[in-house]
């Protein structure tokens, strides 16, 4: 199969009589890029037309990332330099093939800005998109593309699923807060919030083979101080932290698919939501600063300084007063002495 040209191939998983392939041909001397999916039967043929192709401006470079089970392919297309001079990192956009081609087309994506993140879930039927200005956006879209649910706008730019893609992880980390929610994702791509934290200067997020524990990571070189691994749970709560003096990676071990079942979330703790803040229960508040009393007055309010310590107890004169007093008598009396 002669493709000129060609940047970018990549090999979709799941059918094994006749594999599909999508290849990528830049832009060239004004003509747009082009992402065509063709199958391996179609080796023996050069006259065969694909089985989808889309053109697109704006696409020096692309990442594609095909489904679980092949059906569908997602194009995520870079630029170095963005005309419109809205981000410095460039621009992006985001396309979507069909494997049949049925339907082709850019993803419909609410709101402007770069896409930070896009992810499939793990069994091929939904995938995940962060996009938009500060804060984000993420959407959960079906296999077809078309949008679910919206999972709301906040400073997140990455994401992870869990090996059964039943929950979640959106987190903000690099130069973000470190904001992380967790969420339980249902049959119908509808999510629920689990629990949610903040972790600082996060490098790697990796679920475990159970998939009911989140490791989180700061590594070195890309940070050389406060190196550390950290285990939550499903709902966000800490369950182990390590310290390092230097940490390069740290990762789950491998298990063989089936080790584990698939299980929904345990009911949260009585009398908490998603292992948070106790239902019903009032938000602490801070405590409001007392008035101003001046030194003296402030016999009997914990806190101030007692007698003894260096203050002058309440009604006693200080040595500076006694000896200003005593210069304004003598030169009282002086003065009527003259007289």
């Amino acid at each position: 199969l002669r493709c000129q040209g060609v940047a970018g191939l990549a090999v979709a998983p799941g059918h094994v009589e006749d594999p599909r392939f999508a290849t990528f041909v830049p832009e060239v001397k004004g003509a747009p890029g082009m992402v065509k999916i063709n199958s391996f039967s179609q080796l023996t043929n050069d006259s065969a037309p694909p089985l989808a192709r889309r053109s697109f401006f704006k696409c020096s470079e692309v990442k594609l990332m095909w489904n679980s089970p092949g059906t569908a392919v997602l194009v995520l297309a870079t630029t170095d330099v963005d005309k419109s001079n809205q981000s410095y990192y460039g621009e992006s956009n985001l396309h979507f093939l069909a494997g049949d081609g049925s339907h082709e087309g850019g993803v419909p994506l609410g709101k402007e800005g770069p896409i930070h993140a896009v992810e499939w879930e793990p069994q091929g039927r939904f995938f995940v998109a962060v996009y938009g200005f500060m804060p984000a956006t993420a959407t959960i879209f079906s296999s077809t593309c078309r949008p679910v649910h919206q999972l709301g706008a906040k400073a997140w730019n990455t994401i992870c699923w869990n090996p059964f893609g039943r929950f979640l992880m959106l987190g903000g980390f690099g130069n973000l807060p470190g904001d992380v929610e967790t969420f339980e994702v249902s049959e119908e791509g509808k999510c629920t919030l689990l629990g949610s934290c903040r972790q600082n200067c996060v490098v790697t997020t990796e679920w475990s083979p159970c998939g009911r524990h989140l490791l989180l990571a700061t590594t070195s070189p890309r940070l050389r101080v406060d190196n550390n691994f950290k285990v939550l749970s499903y709902r966000g709560e800490l369950e182990f932290e390590q310290t390092c003096d230097t940490l390069f990676d740290a990762a789950w071990r491998p298990a063989p698919p089936g080790a584990f079942p698939d299980r929904a979330p345990s009911p949260p703790k009585k009398g908490t939501v998603g292992g948070g803040v106790a239902q019903g229960a009032p938000r602490p508040t801070s405590a409001k600063p007392a008035a101003y009393r001046p030194p003296h007055k402030q016999q009997g309010i914990p806190g101030a300084q007692p007698p003894g310590d260096g203050a002058p107890a309440v009604g006693e004169e200080s040595a500076a007063a006694k000896k200003n007093r005593k210069k304004r008598e003598a030169a009282a009396r002086k003065k009527a002495e003259g007289v």
